[in-house]
């Protein structure tokens, strides 16, 4: 407690005199700069009113001088958006073309990367192990594994060769009076020139040369296959880094990126783009391609293949491209009391008993029908034709 007589030790605060003192005040208060912050947006956004909101208040220049508060005459957000809304259909025009010209610049780079790594799987493993495979002495594999294993990698690197020639050519100046555009250059390769249709076969033994290998790789030895690849994956020359696996499945994935740049592309082209229908197109044959799917007329004529071989008294003029297997269905005949007929022992239900029933298949086709009969009844139609086993024998 405070002795009676001595001063307060509590500190006296004066009160506000007013509207001078507090421009005093402001005027002795340091300038401290404002927090700025930097926002960097790697998407592109419409609408950008709930974003420009979410960033906080404009740093104008008088705010910055004062240091407080927002200035009156800073641009409102909504003018700001307006400005935005207003050139929209512009900007979103140039970014369409940025996008898709990325894309186009990605196919071609990538083309080029992906041709590189053929000529080093060919070059440099597929080219020495068949030709060791041809001496015993030498052989690494033997020659059905060393062939097997590689499929037709001689056939698809020409025809990606040719590829990146004219994406290449597209891209030049001249280009466009040449070749043409995206467009004419995939739809000639792929629909025209069909140089895409060697990666069915390729698919058709990727199996088979999995299966190759995984095998061989099992067989640790430093001479052998193993030795082989890890040798050539770590010489001198940096193209030959990657490993046989990987450059294997190059084939495989290829196709498949195909569709998805194509696809990427049209989203960004105009729909009156002259190009952009001849794209589509192409990325059609090339899904099918990549699904190996097998063309009608290969299937047709492989049915009929089956059918020659396995029945027996078939008859020559059935074989036709344009004639459409639909379907094979397994019926048993039973034989009435006819006379002259071997069936006639026939009993009261008017059920063959002694013969039995005669087991026959219905080959379907649009515009033929052949009976033919099987040995018995166990076995049916399609698996005694081979018709059970078609989509092997279109691989074979």
């Amino acid at each position: 407690m405070a002795v009676l007589g001595q001063p307060s030790p509590r500190k006296v605060v004066p009160l506000s005199g007013g509207p001078a003192d507090l421009q005093r005040t402001k005027s002795e208060q340091p300038s401290i700069p404002p927090t700025r912050r930097v926002y960097y947006c790697g998407v592109v956004i419409e609408d950008v009113t709930q974003l420009v909101e979410s960033l906080g208040d404009v740093v104008s220049p008088e705010s910055e001088k004062t240091g407080i508060g927002r200035s009156t005459s800073a641009p409102n957000i909504t003018d700001s958006t307006n400005t935005v809304d207003s050139s929209g259909g512009r900007k979103r025009a140039l970014t369409a073309s940025t996008a898709f010209n990325d894309v186009l610049n990605e196919l071609v780079t990538t083309e080029r990367s992906y041709v590189s790594r053929l000529r080093t799987l060919k070059l440099s493993y597929a080219d020495p192990l068949r030709k060791f495979a041809r001496k015993k002495e030498e052989a690494i594999l033997a020659l059905y594994e060393a062939k097997t294993l590689f499929g037709n990698i001689d056939a698809i690197l020409p025809a990606n060769e040719a590829f990146l020639v004219d994406l290449e050519q597209m891209m030049t100046p001249a280009g466009p009076s040449t070749v043409g555009g995206v467009g004419d250059v995939a739809l000639k390769h792929i629909r025209d020139l069909r140089a895409f249709d060697c990666y069915k076969q390729y698919y058709a033994k990727r199996e088979e040369a999995q299966a190759i290998f995984e095998r061989e790789m099992t067989k640790k030895s430093s001479t052998g296959f193993a030795g082989f690849i890890e040798r050539t994956k770590y010489s001198t020359e940096s193209k030959n880094r990657v490993g046989l696996r990987e450059l294997l499945m190059e084939p495989i994935q290829r196709i498949p990126r195909y569709t998805l740049m194509f696809r990427t592309m049209i989203k960004h082209m105009a729909a009156d783009d002259p190009q952009r229908a001849k794209l589509i197109e192409a990325d059609e044959l090339a899904s099918k391609i990549a699904l190996a799917e097998t063309d009608e007329q290969t299937k047709r004529a492989t049915v009929m293949y089956c059918l020659e071989r396995s029945i027996e008294g078939f008859p020559p003029n059935l074989i036709s491209n344009n004639r459409t297997f639909i379907d094979a269905i397994d019926v048993e005949d039973v034989p009435t009391d006819v006379p002259g007929s071997s069936y006639t022992n026939i009993s009261e239900a008017g059920v063959a008993t002694a013969t039995g029933p005669l087991h026959c298949t219905l080959f379907l086709f649009d515009d033929r029908l052949l009976i033919v009969k099987r040995p018995n009844g166990s076995a049916s139609g399609r698996s005694l034709s081979g018709l059970d086993e078609i989509d092997r024998t279109l691989r074979t």
